[in-house]
């Protein structure tokens, strides 16, 4: 039952505005998350991800600890079937 509910909830995800919501998380202008984007942070808090201007992205973000960051540099293309691990 609670696979169902999640596959429903994840038809209305959109990594655009998660991204907006998250401070953690910073776009530049022009960069888009494909609907396969997704964000993992630490469970205690911290960890940043930033999105360089014109970049496509649509990898699984995995932040293991507080201190961790990734970040994408300009006009790149990361695709669905891509884990970034930091």
């Amino acid at each position: 039952m609670m696979s169902l509910l999640r596959k429903f909830l994840s038809f209305f995800y959109n990594p655009q505005k998660h991204a907006a919501r998250e401070k953690r998380i910073r776009l530049e202008a022009g960069a888009l998350l494909l609907k396969s984007a997704r964000f993992q942070f630490p469970s205690a808090g911290g960890g940043s991800i930033e999105i360089g201007s014109g970049s496509l992205v649509g990898c699984h973000f995995v932040l293991e600890h507080p201190e961790a960051k990734i970040r994408v540099g300009k006009h790149c293309f990361l695709n669905g079937g891509s884990t970034l691990i930091s």
